[in-house]
């Protein structure tokens, strides 16, 4: 019993990392965290073309927005500076 337990849950695991990380290799191409998206997917990999419908009705990131990790403050001064 306790074997099949085991085989179980290793199943469930890789099943759920595989989730998550497809989910974030497809959050990568919209310039998205991989490391958020890669959470979420594999978090919901029971329901596992959701975070992938989620991604698909986001609206892709400007580039700007997608290399800016460091504040809303800095990202906004960045992307507002060409703009004056």
């Amino acid at each position: 019993m306790f074997s099949w337990i085991i085989f179980i849950t290793i199943s469930v695991l890789v099943v759920a990392f595989l989730s998550g990380r497809f989910t974030a290799e497809c959050a990568a191409e919209t310039g998205r965290s991989k490391r958020a998206w890669f959470f979420w997917g594999a978090l919901f990999f029971p329901f596992f073309p959701i975070p992938w419908m989620v991604l698909g009705l986001l609206p892709v990131r400007p580039p700007q927005l997608a290399a800016c990790f460091i504040s809303n403050v800095t990202c906004w001064t960045k992307l507002t500076v060409g703009f004056e």
